[in-house]
């Protein structure tokens, strides 16, 4: 096996070397598809997921632990999600936020249960950001868009409904 003058094997480097490159992927294919009508959505939640991605692996190559690393990438979705929230791309906004707040709970839940604090970071992400989707689609009452919304408006009025 070779190693480097410091002692690091060639075979850590490449692994470290592929998490920088899948998330370079990740954001250049969202900043592509930015520009390609009707692939808009899929391109900001991307150009979101290399962000964050590039965010854990700045603090990894700092020598942070992988909890603390963690817990801050779920916290940068949170924060990316609000930002998105405001725009017309809320959903993948929602998507985030229930991405950040469910690899938080997950690595924590994890944790107690004695797994490992990230792997339940990354199923409580997947799981967060289903549910995310899912109460943005219940608070806007599954309507793309205003214009949607409107004209069921004007031809029901408001009817409310109780989930059970």
């Amino acid at each position: 096996m070779m190693v480097d003058k410091d002692g690091n094997s060639w075979k850590s480097f490449w692994k470290k070397a592929w998490s920088w490159t899948i998330a370079g992927i990740q954001t250049a294919i969202g900043i592509g598809l930015m520009f390609v009508p009707g692939a808009q959505g899929l391109g900001v939640a991307l150009l979101a997921s290399g962000a964050t991605s590039m965010f854990s692996n700045v603090l990894s190559a700092m020598g942070i632990n992988s909890k603390i690393s963690s817990i801050a990438s779920s916290i940068s979705s949170i924060v990316i999600g609000f930002a998105l929230l405001f725009t017309t791309f809320a959903a993948v906004g929602a998507n985030l936020i229930g991405s950040g707040a469910g690899g938080v709970l997950g690595g924590y839940i994890s944790e107690v249960l004695g797994f490992s604090f990230t792997a339940g970071s990354i199923i409580g992400s997947i799981v967060g950001s289903i549910i995310g989707g899912k109460i943005h689609k219940l608070w806007t009452g599954g309507f793309k868009t205003r214009a949607d919304f409107k004209t069921h408006y004007n031809n029901h009025g408001i009817q409310w409904v109780i989930l059970v």
